[in-house]
């Protein structure tokens, strides 16, 4: 699959993306920055899990993607948002 996310907004550096070719991962400077940054994390959900650094698959570079670039739009093939590990009922997450 190939795909992007790009922001919808345009600010005075420039556009924000990132361009995924089924193999391999490109952005603007400042996406690449905040991506590769080492200790670069979000939450996946308001609530959590974290994830921490741009994942091993294509839907968690996906998710950190979407994360990063303001006003996010997609356009290609986009993943599946990744899986939300569910909390065993009675847990406090």
């Amino acid at each position: 699959m190939t795909w992007t996310v790009y922001s919808r907004n345009t600010n005075p550096i420039g556009e924000r993306w990132l361009n995924w070719n089924g193999r391999d991962w490109v952005a603007d400077a400042e996406t690449t920055a905040i991506l590769t940054w080492p200790g670069f994390s979000f939450l996946l959900t308001p609530t959590g899990p974290e994830q921490v650094g741009i994942g091993s698959t294509e839907s968690e570079l996906f998710a950190a993607a979407l994360h990063v670039i303001p006003a996010p739009g997609t356009a290609g093939e986009v993943p599946a948002y990744p899986r939300v590990p569910r909390l065993p009922d009675g847990a406090v997450g």
